[in-house]
């Protein structure tokens, strides 16, 4: 299984499909729904991305240790 190193760039396809559960589907959904059609105060809306980057940090490190997500190639 792959490590994933959140100082490491990664890489994928615009077709590479990626495990993720409902509930951060529906976390980030409703949290993009609430802040482009609400009128969403500064801080509650610093909070809500805080939030979903979190919530794709975790999509991410997870797809890293299933493979599905490789880190770039070094230029070397």
């Amino acid at each position: 299984m792959a490590k994933f190193n959140p100082e490491e760039s990664y890489s994928w396809k615009s077709e590479d499909e990626f495990a993720l559960k409902g509930g951060e589907l529906e976390f980030m959904h409703n949290s993009l729904s609430t802040i482009c059609n609400t009128n969403v105060a500064p801080a509650q809306m610093y909070i809500m991305v805080y939030e979903m980057l979190r919530v794709t940090s975790d999509i991410l490190k997870r797809n890293v240790e299933l493979g599905n997500i490789k880190p770039e190639k070094s230029p070397n």
